[in-house]
């Protein structure tokens, strides 16, 4: 029976489906024994047999004490101990090698075990069979392809015509043959998928899109510097002119250019002691005082200057007779 795979889009269709499906195993003599109930976790006791047909729905790695339980396996239940109240399912893996296992009540009740002969088409995804029936009420392009995809052999959908027949009348609709009541169905269900605005992904909507700018959420100005970081700091450049000095205001006293440094040349024997450096101001203030001139080197012994070296120039000698 697990050849073949009923898919419906909603839940209650699905129960309604497993419901059906599965008094219709019972009176068939699919099913053995009688029925065990199992307590799960939403309340529901879920009735099982020999023969039943259940999904795993949750993950239990064995780790070599037997075959893992995966969710999505579909399996049929050979054999129900109601006294020690477990199970014994047999699956065929994906070699479709058959697998065989024991399932306690635990994970019934924790809900990782439901009737398999019918599913949403979400919890399809990955599966297949050799014969597929879709309820395919309030399908789309997406799920409707998801669904009719599941099969090796024949895949089947059923479309309920009163959703699409809402414009026909009761007495049309009795008037017609059973061949053109499905015509008409087939022709509105192709108009309803071919006016459904397909699915878009974000790469796609990314396209309309022609420029993207960001923004900081507080503007500064290029010279102020963020919150914990320093300023950065930058030799001034030796080939920039230096900067002009702003004009003096009405009143304000005025340096004169500061005098250029002494030479570190060795004076002869006429001159003079430098003067020491003097400003001239303007306006009431007194003058700024100058920093203290810088003590001389001493010169080496043998007449030469220690920063240009340069030899001194000789001193004239006196006169003398023949």
């Amino acid at each position: 029976m697990t050849s073949t795979l009923m898919l419906a889009h909603h839940n209650d269709d699905v129960d309604d489906l497993n419901h059906a499906a599965r008094a219709l195993a019972r009176h068939a003599g699919h099913l053995t024994g009688p029925d065990t109930t199992f307590p799960t976790h939403h309340g529901h006791d879920i009735p099982l047999a020999t023969g039943d047909v259940v999904l795993l729905r949750t993950n239990t790695y064995r780790h070599g004490d037997g075959p893992d339980l995966l969710n999505g396996t579909r399996g049929i239940i050979t054999h129900v101990d109601p006294h020690a109240h477990h199970i014994t399912l047999t699956w065929h893996d994906t070699h479709n090698q058959p697998r065989t296992t024991r399932i306690d009540a635990d994970y019934i009740a924790s809900g990782g075990l439901e009737h398999g002969y019918a599913t949403t088409v979400h919890k399809a995804q990955g599966q297949t069979a050799d014969h597929v029936s879709l309820y395919s009420l309030d399908a789309n392009r997406a799920t409707l392809y998801t669904g009719m995809s599941r099969d090796r052999i024949t895949a089947h959908t059923f479309q309920p015509a009163t959703t699409l027949t809402i414009d026909i009348t009761l007495q049309q609709w009795q008037a017609m043959t059973p061949d053109a009541r499905r015509t008409q169905v087939i022709q509105l269900m192709r108009d309803k998928l071919t006016h459904q605005q397909p699915a878009t992904m974000a790469s796609h909507e990314l396209k309309h899109i022609d420029t993207y700018t960001q923004t900081p959420p507080h503007p500064r100005h290029p010279n102020t510097p963020q919150a914990g970081t320093a300023r950065p700091t930058t030799a001034p450049d030796a080939t920039a002119p230096p900067a002009a000095s702003p004009a003096p205001a009405p009143g304000s006293a005025t340096s004169a250019p500061a005098p250029p440094p002494p030479t570190t040349n060795k004076p002869g024997p006429d001159s003079s002691p430098p003067s020491p450096p003097t400003a001239t101001t303007t306006g009431s203030r007194p003058p700024t005082p100058s920093a203290p001139a810088q003590p001389r080197r001493p010169q080496p012994p043998n007449g030469t200057n220690s920063t240009n070296s340069q030899p001194a120039t000789p001193a004239p000698e006196p006169n003398s007779r023949p």
